[in-house]
């Protein structure tokens, strides 16, 4: 996750940035100052510190969360609880600093802290052990009428995601004795979520309510089920999916089969009636693209103009739209290729934690204008021409299936809506490579509003 100093935004508001970013800077300024829950001689054992979640606002603030490993060959993927997890946020906010460690990295106060020990996170302090993990996940089992008994030595634990103050999500893996799948596996998985007790319970009653029979006809997007919550520390269990992502899926199945698949699934969700969903309006969507380009001209002074200009055509373009595009139904509102795990016929879709009630064509022309991004992304093996006959089909795809077609000035507005979240996506989390991304989707969302 290291990206070039001539990467970091241009923010001057975040003085400490580019010493946050710097690993042996934070690696020496740790293991010499950091004194609440370590001792010394492990500290010194620290040899390396590895950047694995960055948030970055601009012109507020910083948090990047590392691992201090005593082992250089630590995979990534026993980086936890292997290592030692600390976050450090910039500029130190006095009242709450006090619950760290003022640390100075490369001339500047900042705010350390020591995982687990997140204010917001109660789930993290509670989960930080073995022993709790298995404590919940059998409680889990047992509340649910299973007779089966975790393997304490088999458990495994995987860290996905660590956001501070945020969320985190982990992955646990054991064998149970007593249970076994169709397959006479006794291998179970499943992924627990941390976050504000009330973010837990809206997660919970998303994935309850698209688990549920509908009237809807057509195929539908599988959704993990529910294991259990635990409000004491805002806990989430749901069922871990296995399956491929979209670019294997298509590799496997070809293009055709997959593409009409997402298509078919993705209307069936927009009739999905759901309780409970914030509604998206057009306001809504017209604050959303000036904070994308108000975020990317602080980090990125060069491109201001053309951000600017950007705005001021988008608006211009979208109240032209009409009364379209006040179309209603259930979105996903993050739909793109990174949220579906495929498996033959069964396609899974994750993080439901921005649904709301919007213009079906949100989820259209961010997952088509995803699929086009592939091909400007070196990363991901697939080329601009194979990238953009996956999005006109797609198109073509979700017009058979809704048989209409498609409100072309709508879709642009969103299409350029939706390469400046993608650009801002990458900046905030400080991705390697996000100015040459963000140059693109620049250039491509100032064709999307000129191209009326």
């Amino acid at each position: 996750m290291l990206i070039a100093p001539h990467e970091y935004p241009s923010d001057q508001g975040v003085a400490a940035l580019a010493g946050m970013l710097d690993e042996q800077v934070v690696l020496d300024a740790c293991r010499m100052q950091l004194t609440r829950g370590q001792n010394t001689s492990n500290q010194q054992n620290w040899c390396v510190a590895r950047r694995i979640e960055t948030l970055y606002h601009p012109n507020r603030y910083v948090r990047v969360v590392y691992v201090l490993l005593s082992n250089t060959d630590t995979p990534a993927s026993r980086y936890w609880p292997t290592g030692q997890l600390v976050y450090l946020h910039a500029p130190v906010r006095e009242s709450i600093s006090r619950r760290g460690e003022v640390i100075r990295i490369d001339g500047q106060d900042v705010e350390a802290y020591l995982f687990p020990n997140d204010r917001r996170l109660r789930g993290v302090r509670h989960f930080a052990g073995r022993e709790s993990c298995i404590e919940v996940w059998q409680q889990w089992l047992n509340a649910s009428g299973n007779q089966a008994t975790l393997k304490v030595d088999t458990l495994q634990r995987l860290l996905v995601r660590y956001v501070p103050e945020q969320k985190w999500i982990v992955r646990l893996r054991a064998e149970l004795d007593g249970w076994s799948d169709h397959r006479g596996s006794n291998k179970k998985r499943i992924a627990i979520r941390a976050g504000s007790p009330e973010s837990i319970d809206k997660l919970a009653r998303r994935h309850q309510a698209l688990a549920e029979p509908t009237v809807s006809t057509g195929p539908r997007f599988l959704v993990p089920d529910v294991v259990g919550t635990s409000h004491d520390n805002s806990l989430l269990g749901v069922e871990w999916i296995r399956g491929h992502h979209l670019i294997d899926a298509i590799k496997d199945q070809g293009c055709e089969n997959i593409l009409l698949g997402i298509a078919t699934r993705l209307h069936t969700l927009h009739t999905h009636d759901i309780v409970g969903l914030e509604r998206i309006t057009r306001t809504d969507i017209a604050q959303r693209i000036g904070t994308c380009c108000i975020d990317l001209a602080t980090a990125y002074p060069t491109q201001q103009s053309a951000l600017t200009s950007i705005r001021r055509l988008w608006e211009h373009m979208f109240l032209l739209t009409g009364d379209a595009a006040e179309a209603i139904g259930t979105v996903h509102n993050d739909f793109h290729w990174n949220q579906l795990s495929i498996k033959r016929d069964r396609y899974a879709l994750f993080d439901l934690e921005r649904m709301a009630n919007a213009d079906p064509l949100l989820d259209v022309a961010n997952f088509a204008s995803q699929l086009l991004m592939l091909g400007y992304r070196p990363e991901s093996g697939v080329k601009l021409s194979e990238a953009q006959r996956w999005q006109d089909m797609f198109l073509a795809n979700w017009q058979e299936v809704t048989g209409e077609s498609i409100d072309r000035a709508r879709l642009k507005c969103y299409a350029a809506l939706s390469k400046l979240d993608l650009a801002r996506g990458m900046m905030r989390h400080l991705r390697p490579g996000w100015k040459n991304l963000a140059d693109r989707c620049i250039q491509l969302a100032t064709e999307d509003v000129k191209d009326r």
